[in-house]
């Protein structure tokens, strides 16, 4: 039987639990707050020995710090939780950790950091029969492999992750697997497909309260709409999406929304709006670091000035987007890719052949 704990040490612990709750909440719309409070809670589980709430603020504290660009506590953060969750053994926590630190170096572009961290998880999700864990990382290689345009093994990946959602009740993690499948299916041209997935992570919405991700289904059912002509109805999801995102701190989300306006309009034959939109996206691709949305937004301007007889811009913007083209040419070489494609492929054949 353990120790009775003195009253003052399990009020302390209940402060910390409903600092947590409360720094969740605002974790998509204040996360500064939501890093104070978190951080806060942590120092506090630390110094009476709370093992269990400090695992939990550092995770809190990694999921504020990815809500905001170019914050460098996210990655440190989300490390510290996993290594405490595994410390006390509590997985489910590990798993989500990892998961999210391996996000936080894929949104920057370190990609083999990224995959440390999503073959650690199909490792163990494989092993140990953890079903969380093995769907974080057949998810992870699936966006791997995006990454390395390789549609095949991204679909394959997916299959598999989609395999083991039957032994998941993470809601959340539902819709979002749906959600990156339909985005698949998008790109593959399989709209069809994509708007069947769409469909069922709607159908989780009601039960789900606030979901982050919902943004992302606006935004690929406009896309759908848009390559069906349907451009009033796609311009309408996309400014729902656009809404949602704008009362979060999801900087990646309002960027992609802004393109696609901006697209739209352009196709509506509404080239001062387009530009409107896509000025503020191309901001916020230059905040972000994104060179692959920076390129997309010079070439959606360009066609912007085309449309409005303004011929320097049109030169201007074309010239950037080449130019930002050859540099990622440069970086991604086609044969090294091939590459990369057989050793991820080979790394995640020995793990399922243990």
């Amino acid at each position: 039987m353990s120790a009775p704990q003195h009253p003052r040490t399990f009020n302390l612990r209940a402060e910390i639990d409903q600092t947590l709750a409360v720094a969740a909440t605002l974790t998509h719309s204040q996360p500064t707050e939501a890093l104070a409070l978190a951080n806060q809670a942590q120092q506090r589980a630390r110094a009476i020995s709370y093992r269990e709430g400090e695992a939990r603020a550092w995770l809190q504290a990694g999921r504020a710090a990815f809500a905001m660009p170019d914050c460098d506590e996210a990655h440190p953060a989300c490390v510290a939780a996993a290594e405490l969750a595994e410390s006390i053994g509590d997985m489910t926590l590990w798993s989500e950790a990892t998961h999210i630190a391996a996000e936080v170096r894929y949104g920057l572009g370190r990609y083999q950091q990224a995959e440390v961290h999503w073959l650690a998880l199909l490792e163990r999700g494989l092993v140990q029969g953890l079903a969380l864990a093995q769907l974080f990382g057949y998810l992870g290689m699936a966006k791997l492999y995006f990454m390395l345009v390789a549609p095949g093994p991204t679909s394959a990946m997916l299959d598999k992750a989609r395999r083991v959602l039957p032994q998941v009740d993470r809601l959340d993690v539902r819709f979002g697997l749906h959600i990156n499948i339909a985005a698949h299916h998008y790109r593959c041209g399989e709209d069809a497909a994509a708007g069947i997935e769409l469909a069922e992570a709607e159908t989780l919405l009601p039960r789900l309260g606030f979901c982050e991700f919902e943004p992302e289904l606006y935004y690929y059912r406009g896309y759908l709409f848009k390559r069906q002509g349907r451009l009033v109805e796609a311009r309408q999801q996309f400014e729902r999406s656009l809404s949602l995102n704008g009362s979060a701190h999801n900087h990646w989300g309002k960027v992609v929304n802004l393109v696609a306006l901006g697209e739209t309009c352009l196709a509506q034959g509404e080239p001062h709006a387009a530009d409107h939109y896509l000025r503020r996206a191309l901001d916020g691709a230059i905040q972000l670091g994104s060179p692959y949305l920076e390129a997309e937004c010079y070439a959606a301007l360009a066609r912007a000035c085309a449309d409005v007889g303004y011929t320097h811009g049109e030169f201007a913007h074309w010239r950037a987007h080449f130019n930002l083209l050859e540099q990622l040419e440069r970086r991604d070489n086609a044969s090294d890719r091939a590459d990369a494609v057989a050793q991820l492929g080979a790394r995640i054949a020995a793990l399922e052949a243990r």
